[in-house]
């Protein structure tokens, strides 16, 4: 996409461990506005094209590589400053100073700021929402992984219920492919939304006696499942318990999610166990709550505290899939929830946080309703002109344009 933009970049620091990559597209027919735009997975990159549709609508537009480069991987081993700013500081300190790179461009600071990001991206809307309220008139959240600590868990534990003691794969390809399509088959007689039926799971969890339902019927069609298997299964539908108090920490796979996204994105284990570390040998008991510690406090993003946000006119819309498997809804909506419980109603949240779930989105489109139609558009109408979200809804596969309703 080629845009009539001045191409900023540079670092600033938090520590002197620190060194956050910065890079801003500063449209010259500017609309008065900034957008912050998010990362994904570990950071350490900056991309143009992450930034380009918002400078061709007239947006400063920015983002940061959240302090990870040069190598994501292992950037938080032994450098507590690069956990920090990954957590929270590096999008704090890039919305400071591009807020005076742009005063200094255009002669004014701008007139509203916002902030886009999906998956990490989402992480980082909520933790401006929480730890930073001043810095964005408007937040919107996609897909967000802000239970951090506990998400990754339930990448360990897929992985460690996904392999043989030998370290091969448990379950083939052709296994894994019918094993989902059982579990959307399952829920076909309970469906109620309109078209998903057989296609794909429009609740965002597993109900009461849907995992055995849904293993059964796995069992019934592939003959090839054994016992180790079945057993398996409800590990990963079931979800991470904690080895020591049997807390469960975090859902499982959710209906008709794919595996392969849900046992990966293991590099906060090598943070803080080092590189090396044998990721097998880890327990959900003291291993887990080590890590915990060490990561928790500024990686996670789950503080139902929204009221300096709100005070200072903030709106936050976020949005999440019932098929995601990388990063499963049920927390978002138990945050939600969290909210609601703290400020004393369901309204009382929604008066400025509005959160869609979308029935058969998986974390990079699925079967059912993939995105939402010009959602910062809708939240610049709610902030500038105080008109609540009426948000529609595009099917990825036919095409369709459906009425949400918040959740």
């Amino acid at each position: 996409m080629k845009i009539d933009a001045e191409r900023v970049a540079f670092t600033v620091q938090t520590s002197p461990r620190s060194s956050i990559g910065v890079l801003i597209l500063l449209p010259r027919n500017w609309n008065g506005r900034f957008v912050g735009v998010g990362s994904g997975g570990a950071g350490g990159v900056l991309r143009d094209a992450a930034l380009a549709p918002y400078a061709a609508q007239g947006y400063a537009a920015a983002m940061t590589d959240l302090g990870t480069s040069p190598d994501p991987a292992s950037a938080g081993w032994r450098n507590p400053e690069a956990v920090s700013d990954f957590g929270h500081r590096a999008t704090h300190a890039m919305t400071q100073a591009v807020r005076e790179r742009v005063a200094a461009k255009y002669g004014r600071a701008p007139l509203f700021s916002y902030f886009v990001g999906a998956s990490t991206g989402g992480q980082q809307a909520f933790a401006e929402a929480q730890r930073h309220p001043g810095d964005y008139d408007g937040i919107l959240a996609g897909v967000p992984a802000h239970s951090r600590t506990r998400l990754h868990a339930y990448f360990l534990w897929n992985w460690r219920h996904s392999r043989n003691p030998d370290g091969s794969p448990l379950f083939t390809r052709a296994q894994e492919k019918g094993i989902r399509a059982a579990a959307i088959a399952s829920f076909a007689p309970r469906e109620r939304f309109p078209g998903a039926a057989g296609r794909f799971v429009s609740a965002p969890r597993w109900p009461d006696g849907a995992i055995d339902a849904a293993i059964d019927a796995a069992a019934r069609n592939d003959h090839t499942l054994g016992p180790a298997s079945l057993r398996a299964l409800r590990a990963l539908y079931s979800g991470p318990r904690h080895a020591a108090t049997g807390e469960r920490l975090f859902d499982g796979i959710p209906p008709g999610g794919d595996f392969s996204l849900a046992r990966s994105n293991l590099y906060l284990f090598h943070w803080v166990f080092g590189p090396g570390a044998d990721l097998a040998s880890l327990d959900f008991g003291g291993d887990y709550d080590r890590y915990r510690a060490a990561l928790a406090p500024d990686l996670d993003a789950d503080n139902p505290d929204l009221d300096a946000f709100r005070a200072a006119g903030g709106r936050l819309l976020a949005y999440a899939g019932t098929q995601d498997s990388c990063v499963p809804c049920g927390p978002t909506l138990d945050y939600f929830d969290a909210v609601a419980a703290r400020l004393g109603s369901r309204d009382a949240a929604r008066s400025f946080f509005r959160l869609y779930v979308l029935p058969g989105r998986e974390h990079f489109g699925g079967p059912g309703i993939q995105e939402l139609r010009r959602p910062l558009d809708a939240l610049r109408r709610w902030r500038e002109k105080g008109v609540a979200p009426s948000l529609e809804g595009v099917s990825c596969t036919e095409h369709r344009i459906v009425a949400l309703e918040p959740y």
